[in-house]
């Protein structure tokens, strides 16, 4: 064999091992990846007959668990994929049967100049920082880091020919990464307290199909990129209290920074940093 060839294996075993044991960034580029080819499907964004589809899945997904449990056949792992599979059905449903307008909160619409939506288009439309008193445009006082990638999402899509409401709905695809990545992060804090069997399967259920996480999954405002970077905080700040390391250190000051940047409420992850 080759040197060549034997680098190039080695290096694709060393992507694969680093992939299984930091899994939040494939999560995350591959609910992109997913969401953008949905939003470029010729088909309606929120055609129910595909949310149909989403839903059976995840009864799918529900029952081959069931079965798996029933017989002790289910692998150490099988709890946190079934049940991150099963979410991630669930919140693609959510996006596909309800548009952008529809079970949101604050966020307005995109013909109107405030609210969240107004925020993005700000953004979008080239705009910069707010220079006026924000407390006069409703939402407008929110840091502007989920704004902001929305409007660079837009101008993506655009650029790949979507247009209109279609393009409104595209925007839903980023919130949609935010909850099935946030839902992986849950799934590594259960491990790292060595959770298993039914104490790792409980809670993980219930932050899969717990409704308001679903349908946080599909609102276009702040607040599920805030939940995201908070766990993301709470997963690292266990990582150094039991191993201190520089890299640890760093993904915890990014992570709480940015919370911050999404939200103001993204504070209340630093006095668990601090304890820890």
């Amino acid at each position: 064999m080759s040197d060549n060839a034997h680098n190039s294996r080695y290096n694709a075993k060393k992507f694969i091992i680093w992939n299984a044991r930091h899994p939040v960034p494939l999560v995350m580029l591959g609910c992109l990846l997913a969401g953008a080819v949905m939003c470029c499907l010729p088909t309606v964004p929120h055609q129910r007959g595909a949310a149909w589809g989403w839903m059976g899945g995840a009864l799918v997904l529900l029952a081959v668990w069931g079965c798996l449990m029933l017989r002790k056949r289910l692998p150490a792992w099988g709890h946190g994929v079934f049940w991150w599979g099963i979410g991630c059905c669930l919140r693609m449903r959510q996006i596909l049967w309800f548009s952008y307008w529809q079970m949101q909160h604050d966020v307005g619409d995109f013909s109107m100049n405030d609210h969240h939506a107004g925020y993005i288009l700000h953004f979008y439309n080239g705009g910069g920082l707010p220079d006026f008193d924000v407390r006069e445009v409703w939402q407008f006082y929110h840091p502007p880091l989920h704004h902001l990638l929305c409007a660079v999402w837009m101008h993506l899509m655009h650029a790949l020919g979507l247009e209109g409401d279609r393009l409104y709905e595209s925007v839903q695809v980023l919130p949609f990464a935010y909850s099935c990545t946030a839902l992986a992060v849950f799934g590594l804090i259960l491990r790292h307290f060595k959770l298993e069997g039914w104490r790792f399967a409980v809670p993980m259920a219930v932050f899969a199909v717990h409704p308001g996480l679903v349908i946080l999954g599909g609102s276009i405002n702040n607040d599920m990129l805030c939940v995201l970077l908070m766990l993301c905080s709470l997963l690292l700040s266990l990582r150094w209290f039991e191993c201190p390391k520089f890299p640890t250190i760093l993904g915890l000051a990014l992570t709480i920074g940015l919370g911050m940047f999404t939200k103001l409420s993204g504070w209340l992850a630093a006095p668990a940093a601090a304890y820890a």
